[in-house]
């Protein structure tokens, strides 16, 4: 429970650290549509889905938004019972935290004083990646999709020589599959979210804690 609790918080914690910048940036619909990530509403029903139907409820009243320093601070409070062969012990009560620094892309001041810029210059990042690249053409963002019919599936390699696996979100399941060179899921669909990177312009200096790409940079 307390991992999947704690996997949640930073996966809702990443995107709306993302999405904090195009809000920042964006106007209209697309700030709008960011508006409703950057929110506690939809870190509460991404918990939601990620935890079981069984599993207690989980209050964010704690948490905060973009209150201070451009930081989001998600906490968790939820009670957790022990259960164990004729014993049923009581409820401990848990208390989870995840702090994310939003990607506001505004400029920080230096202990002198003086402005910090996007001297580093951009990068490209993904809503649902930890890399940043260099390069916006780089094959893990820009992807190939390919059809290939399903009874061939056993033996398609892509280019590092590994084997495809069904992708957890659309099952892999139909005749035709879907396949990129660089991946090592199938899907059954050309419109799984799998197959899908938005990507996002930011500054080096707002990708503080995320790795470089291994292919760019």
């Amino acid at each position: 429970m307390a991992g999947k609790v704690a996997e949640a918080l930073q996966d809702a914690g990443k995107q709306m650290a993302v999405y904090a910048y195009v809000k920042e940036q964006a106007l209209g619909k697309e700030e709008i549509s960011a508006s409703k990530i950057v929110s506690l509403i939809y870190a509460k029903n991404r918990i939601n889905r990620t935890l079981e139907a069984d599993a207690p409820s989980v209050s964010l009243m704690r948490s905060s938004v973009l209150k201070k320093d451009g930081i989001i601070d998600l906490v968790a409070e939820y009670k957790f019972r022990w259960k164990m062969p004729f014993f049923s012990f009581s409820d401990f009560p848990i208390l989870q935290r995840a702090r994310i620094r939003a990607w506001t892309g505004r400029s920080s001041v230096d202990n002198g004083g003086n402005e910090n810029g996007d001297s580093g210059g951009k990068v490209y990042v993904t809503t649902n990646g930890n890399v940043y690249h260099k390069s916006r053409d780089c094959t893990h963002i820009r992807l190939s999709v390919r059809q290939e019919p399903e009874s061939r599936v056993s033996g398609l390699r892509n280019v590092d020589g590994g084997k495809y696996h069904p992708c957890e979100k659309c099952g892999g399941s139909g005749s035709r599959i879907y396949v990129t060179d660089t991946g090592d899921r199938y899907h059954s669909s050309a419109a799984c979210s799998g197959l899908k990177r938005e990507v996002i312009e930011i500054p080096l200096s707002q990708a503080e804690g995320w790795k470089a790409c291994s292919r760019c940079g």
